[in-house]
């Protein structure tokens, strides 16, 4: 019966609107007819739980997750939603809006998780790694999918070796252009250039953009990853991991750069995880 009340409702408004617009509706129908609808909608709400009060007209329906589209750590909060086939909500923040997350947990980050829980109370909390764990171990969506962490220090010490040369590579790219929903205005492009400077020179973004010899030797790098890389399913032998959460995470971002060559296994990795997370890769916006 509470199911097929918010029809009941649409149809009378609807029965109100219309009927003013004719000029058929008497003062009395109007009054009568809103006092009914008044009486309906307090017998609704009644009927539904009042556990929580949400924080975002959209939270009963699915969960929301604030990011920024080139951030590592958010694809990694977004993998275990495709993985999954979890519907969510994404919001993209302006990379300059300081507003937002700090009035959800305190401080700008993403991203941050948003949603109900089987309680149903309202859950609201940072870091990738744990939102992951989090919505995994949700049972709404059946058995864990992941299998833990391997530690694998060859890895580690891949990504550390590729650090500055890949932010060089790709920063830029990203920061330069308004194509990304979190860069759409300079405010925001010019925040993140002066909250992420190099470390060493060049300094200036637009001179790394234009540097080709960081691109090719970027190129190179990353055939040392592709012997990493067990299969197109997963980064290690036993199946998908938080490895994979990792790998991906990292790797996704290089595609924004035109002419990077990819290594044949990287590259059947990254097309089979873009599928399997319904995360795409950037090959078509390349810059």
């Amino acid at each position: 019966m509470t199911e097929r009340m918010p029809r009941l409702l649409q149809a009378l408004l609807m029965l109100l609107l219309c009927s003013s617009i004719a000029g058929f509706t008497s003062h009395r129908f109007v009054s009568a007819a809103a006092s009914k609808v008044a009486v309906i909608r307090r017998r609704y709400a009644s009927s539904r739980s009042t556990t929580t009060t949400m924080m975002s007209p959209v939270l009963a329906k699915r969960p929301n997750l604030y990011v920024y589209d080139h951030c590592p750590f958010c694809v990694r909060a977004r993998m275990i939603f495709g993985l999954k086939q979890v519907p969510h909500q994404l919001i993209f923040l302006d990379n300059d809006d300081i507003e937002t997350p700090t009035a959800l947990v305190g401080k700008k980050v993403v991203p941050i998780l948003e949603m109900v829980n089987t309680e149903g109370k309202t859950v609201v909390m940072p870091e990738s790694m744990d939102i992951v764990k989090y919505v995994d171990g949700d049972s709404r969506w059946g058995k864990p999918l992941l299998k833990p962490a391997t530690n694998r220090e060859d890895i580690k010490a891949f990504f550390d070796s590729i650090a500055d040369l890949s932010r060089r590579c790709t920063r830029p790219r990203f920061a330069l252009s308004s194509i990304l929903p979190e860069f759409h205005t300079p405010a925001a492009r010019a925040a993140f250039v002066r909250n992420h400077p190099f470390k060493t020179g060049p300094f200036d973004y637009t001179e790394n953009l234009m540097n080709t010899k960081l691109v090719s030797d970027l190129g190179e790098k990353l055939k040392d990853l592709d012997g990493l890389i067990f299969s197109a399913d997963c980064v290690t032998e036993g199946g998908m991991s938080y490895d994979d959460i990792d790998v991906f995470g990292k790797t996704r971002g290089l595609t924004v750069v035109k002419g990077l060559v990819l290594p044949p296994k990287l590259k059947a990795y990254l097309e089979r995880m873009a599928e399997k997370t319904e995360i795409p890769l950037y090959h078509q916006m390349g810059l």
